[in-house]
């Protein structure tokens, strides 16, 4: 049998209409309509769309704002680190040191920080105590600020002594005088030419230096001499001595005498005054005369310098430095001179004075210089008068 169909073929159309009809309601029933379905699928995917495109350009603005402003650290960092700024570097190298030793995160940062500060233009070199991870623009303040400069800087001034110079390095640095003063005695370490005689006395140049955390004695001792040398062979102080008929030490220790006896103005014609008395036709025994050797002698015997000179004390046979009581020149140079009296030292001033006596109390002061014993008195009279002496 076969199955007949459920409509007569005259009703069939009107039979499929009304069962797609029960379908359609008995199916509304149990599922949500597909057009509701497909609309809340394509929210969702737009929603996930912009959340992720949001985080892209977030993201996007954050490396850009890196490639501009370049990558820094947050706050003031933590720990210590010790920078060293040589003379004459960029602010880019400066930057590119901080990145190498972890103190900022990026050279742009810290060049970005530094070109927007127009105090930036005054960074000194010389040693810093920084942090760890600090802001560029934290760091540039502290590399402005005097304070975190670590102070390894000391003075040499013209005339000052071996004694006086080593002092002055103990001050403002970690080296002591008795590492100093043991240094001195290795010539070969320290830099001091053969004729030197083993001495440093006239070798440390008068100027300012700067040591790096790392430098010893030797390398203070080694940083003036090597100045000194290199002053002496710009102006051709061995060459002129030996020009002269003098060895360059010789010249050295009368550098010294000028520079501890005279003024800068007078220094040629203080240098001349010198070099007559040695002559034996100038009638002085060859005889100096000089207070400042007997005065040097204290200092190296550990008396005060500023105590009152008597007649005994500068002709005392048993002190090596008394220029009274011993002919030709001191043992050693009796401090260090600048480069005025190296030159005075070998270009003196044309004359024929044996005497020399600073006549009034002018800043720059003025000496009286005479040939005959008569005219050196009456220097020494004005002298007295301008309350000088």
């Amino acid at each position: 049998m076969r199955i007949s169909s459920a409509c007569p073929s005259v009703a069939r159309t009107a039979c499929r209409t009304t069962t797609r009809h029960d379908r359609a309601g008995r199916q509304s029933k149990h599922r949500r309509p597909p057009g509701r379905h497909r609309n809340l699928i394509t929210a969702l995917v737009v929603v996930s769309v912009l959340v992720v495109l949001g985080g892209g350009l977030v993201y996007a603005g954050s490396l850009v704002n890196t490639l501009i402003h370049g990558a820094d650290y947050d706050g003031g960092g933590t720990g210590q680190v010790t920078i060293q700024i040589a003379q004459g570097q960029t602010l880019r190298q400066v930057g590119d040191t901080l990145v190498a030793k972890g103190v900022v995160k990026s050279t742009r940062a810290f060049t970005n920080a530094a070109e927007a500060d127009t105090r930036s233009t005054s960074l000194q070199p010389g040693t810093y105590q920084l942090k760890s991870h600090m802001s560029a623009a934290l760091a540039l303040a502290l590399l402005l600020d005097p304070s975190s400069r670590v102070q390894l800087t000391f003075t040499v001034t013209p005339g000052m002594t071996a004694k006086q110079a080593f002092a002055s390095v103990a001050k403002t640095t970690r080296i002591t005088v008795d590492q100093l003063t043991a240094a001195a005695n290795n010539a070969s370490a320290i830099g001091l030419p053969d004729w030197a005689k083993g001495k440093v006395e006239g070798f440390l140049y008068p100027d300012t230096y700067t040591l790096q955390p790392k430098d010893d004695a030797t390398a203070a001792l080694k940083m003036m001499i090597t100045q000194s040398l290199k002053k002496m062979n710009g102006n051709g102080f061995i060459t002129k001595a030996q020009a002269m008929g003098k060895n360059p030490y010789d010249a050295l220790i009368v550098a010294s005498l000028v520079v501890g006896e005279g003024i800068p103005s007078d220094y040629g014609k203080i240098a001349r005054v010198f070099y007559n008395r040695l002559n034996p036709a100038a009638g002085t025994n060859g005889l100096l005369q000089s207070d400042a050797t007997t005065i040097y002698s204290r200092e190296i015997r550990g008396v005060p310098r500023n105590a009152e000179l008597t007649t005994a004390e500068l002709k005392d046979a048993n002190d090596p430095y008394s220029t009274y009581a011993h002919k030709g020149l001191p043992p050693t140079p009796i401090g260090n001179p600048d480069l005025d009296a190296l030159n005075a030292a070998v270009n003196p001033t044309p004359g024929t004075w044996i005497f020399f006596v600073k006549i009034d109390k002018d800043k720059a002061g003025h000496s009286g210089f005479a040939t005959t014993n008569a005219e050196h008195e009456r220097n020494k009279q004005l002298a007295r008068q301008n309350g000088v002496l």
